[in-house]
């Protein structure tokens, strides 16, 4: 009865409202029953979901893993026979307490209790109480959640012998009806044959008495029957009192019970009503201890199995929050397991006590899988070997700090060919040429760490500085700087930083070794900073805005693990570098990050995203560290639609914050 029926038009194209039929149903699979092969396979791609031909059924694919409703407890009267129609009898009766084939039939021989009744009015009374084979098969088919679900009117669904469409929309109605709080009845009737049933008013006002929550009482619907013959037959043969009041729901606690004369209008729009977030199966609470990643899973089944079947077994739990939806982890965890509906999904025999094996890989582990999923080769690059270092041993959200990025660049070693581009700025701006060379003499040809002070940092900062000694002190906290202090030698002419663990009483030149001074002020000496060797060469490798991306998205979600720096190959037998990848608020995302959001070319977008999806990736990363411009954002959000991936951006906004302390 929860198993929607969905009509394919001849071109393989599904109307809007199947599409959301399916989607609000919780369908696990589809079956193909006369659509052909071919066609139904691209209807099952377009919903994502596996299709089975319905000769296989009950031997292959996702719809083998059923129960039959014989083995499950059955919740009807006891002491009454399930109901299905006679043989022969009119669609609507059979949609309405389902039916079997003759081989079915014949193949039961007596292990399930059920009565064919010879009259429609008996059929139609069985479905008002739940006691037909057809509402047997939901008996165990509980929605332990929903959100937005409303309480609605009962339906009954008028129509002539034979009107498939009538039937067609009753079911699929039926299929997603509240099964929790105050479910409303619903049952589809002959008009023509209504008229003649004794007492079924009295039945169906029983079955009006629920809390006082929607109005009207019931809504009557038909494609076929015409709109006054719907009045006739709900006030004369049914009992009801046109309504005065408008279609309305509401929740009360604790609610008064409707009470007759109960009312009634016709062929409202319902729609909107059944199209809530539900989830279900028979649910079930189990402790268990988890270490060293491992854990021992055992409990009794929540529905107590008579025979022998099949079922899908649903875990949800904190545990498997941290990893990507990903099918190859699913089935690290336990042999066998698939993500469904943000759960682990098991598909296994009918047992009333189970026990299960799991293990919770790392997400450093976890990495690992996704990335050799795609791939036939890959190790960490030259950046990323110093970023993985880095972040073993550091606390990456200290470069969150204002000014602290900042001071990395300012006491970054330039390159030789910084200084010739420095010098020739300087030739530009009309600097004197002994003042060029001047600057070449002292900086130009030496390998020397450069250094300099708090205030060095903030003329170089301007207006844009902010706290730079906390800056410069949090990376001496890090153990990435270091503070010393200037020497300014007269006999050699060189400018030396010297460390506080060298300092001594008599200033000398680290050079010559002659006696010099420190570098002071009227206030005292000036305090120099300068970074540690191994910091110096990961600035000048591009590597610290890596690690200003990892240390942003690991203060968004803690279940976070990056690299920040990959070489792969990938299936193709191409060689590509990614500067950012891993798991990340369940997602395995990839990406580029730049110092300037100008080297994000169309081209170098297009690169970027194509390697993204050919990893499996399902997030691509797009991260400078100053602003994003707008037309890079949509070329990005163009492409990452096109290919299906979602997209993160990181700019100014989310790496460089003025002031968050």
């Amino acid at each position: 009865m929860a198993e929607p029926i969905i009509p394919v038009r001849r071109d393989g194209s599904v109307d809007g409202w199947w599409r959301q039929v399916v989607e609000f149903a919780g369908v696990e699979g589809l079956v193909d029953v006369d659509v052909g092969t071919s066609v139904a396979a691209d209807v099952a791609k377009s919903f994502t979901l596996p299709v089975t031909e319905l000769k296989h059924i009950d031997r292959s694919g996702v719809t083998r893993f059923s129960t039959h409703p014989a083995g499950l407890p059955d919740y009807g009267d006891p002491t009454q026979a399930r109901v299905i129609p006679a043989g022969g009898s009119p669609l609507w009766q059979v949609v309405l307490a389902g039916d079997f084939t003759a081989e079915h039939e014949q193949a039961l021989d007596g292990s399930v209790g059920y009565r064919r009744a010879p009259t429609a009015d008996q059929v139609a009374r069985a479905a008002l109480h739940g006691q037909t084979c057809l509402d047997q098969t939901v008996s165990n088919f509980a929605e332990n959640y929903t959100a937005g679900a409303s309480c609605i009117p009962a339906v009954i669904w008028m129509t002539t012998r034979d009107t498939y469409r009538d039937c067609l929309w009753f079911w699929n109605f039926r299929v997603l009806k509240d099964r929790g709080h105050n479910p409303a009845p619903m049952i589809i009737v002959s008009a023509a044959e209504l008229p003649h049933w004794i007492g079924f008013d009295r039945n169906l006002a029983h079955q009006l008495d629920r809390p006082d929550e929607f109005d009207p009482d019931v809504v009557v619907n038909s494609f076929s029957v015409s709109e006054e013959r719907l009045h006739s037959l709900a006030q004369e043969f049914l009992g009801l009192h046109l309504s005065e009041q408008k279609l309305t729901s509401r929740i009360r606690f604790p609610a008064d019970a409707r009470v007759p004369p109960h009312t009634y209008l016709t062929n409202l729009e319902l729609r909107d009503f059944l199209l809530f977030e539900r989830r279900f199966g028979e649910s079930r609470e189990v402790e268990t201890y988890a270490t060293a990643g491992r854990a021992r899973l055992r409990f009794t089944s929540p529905i107590e199995f008579s025979c022998s079947g099949k079922t899908l077994l649903r875990m949800s739990s904190p545990l498997f929050d941290p990893f990507p939806r990903k099918d190859i982890l699913a089935k690290r965890i336990t042999n066998g397991a698939t993500w469904r509906s943000d759960r682990l999904e098991i598909a296994t025999n009918a047992m009333n006590s189970y026990q299960l094996e799991l293990r919770f890989p790392s997400l450093h582990e976890a990495t690992t899988l996704l990335i050799g999923e795609h791939t036939s080769e890959w190790h960490l690059s030259e950046k990323g070997k110093i970023a993985d270092a880095l972040n073993a041993d550091s606390d990456l959200s200290i470069l969150l700090r204002p000014s602290v990025h900042e001071a990395i660049s300012h006491l970054t070693s330039p390159r030789s060919t910084s200084y010739l581009r420095q010098m020739e700025k300087m030739r530009k701006s009309g600097t004197s040429e002994d003042e060029v060379q001047a600057f070449g003499a002292r900086w130009g040809g030496r390998g020397v760490r450069r250094y300099d002070s708090a205030e060095g940092l903030t003329n170089r900062l301007g207006k844009s500085a902010v706290q730079p000694v906390e800056a410069l002190e949090s990376l001496c906290a890090m153990n990435w700087a270091e503070r010393g202090f200037e020497t300014v030698c007269a006999r050699c002419g060189l400018s030396s930083f010297v460390p506080i663990s060298d300092v001594s009483s008599v200033a000398r030149c680290p050079g010559c070794r002659a006696a010099t001074y420190y570098t002071s002020t009227d206030a005292g000496l000036t305090l120099q900073y300068r970074l540690n060797s191994f910091i110096d060469l990961a600035s000048d490798q591009g590597v610290i805005p890596h690690l200003l991306v990892i240390a942003a998205l690991h203060k968004r979600e803690p279940h976070t693990h990056l690299l920040g720096g990959v070489l792969a190959t990938l299936q193709n037998g191409t060689v590509n570098e990614i500067d950012v990848l891993g798991v990340h608020a369940q997602q395995f995302i990839a990406g580029e990050v730049k110092t300037k959001a100008s080297d994000f070319t169309p081209a170098q977008l297009k690169r970027d995203l194509s390697v993204s999806s050919r990893l499996g990736a399902e997030t691509h990363l797009l991260a400078a560290v100053d602003g994003v411009p707008s037309e890079v954002k949509r070329t990005s959000q163009e492409l990452a639609n096109a290919a299906g991936l979602r997209l993160l951006i990181l700019s100014k906004h989310d790496l460089r914050p003025v002031d968050d302390l």
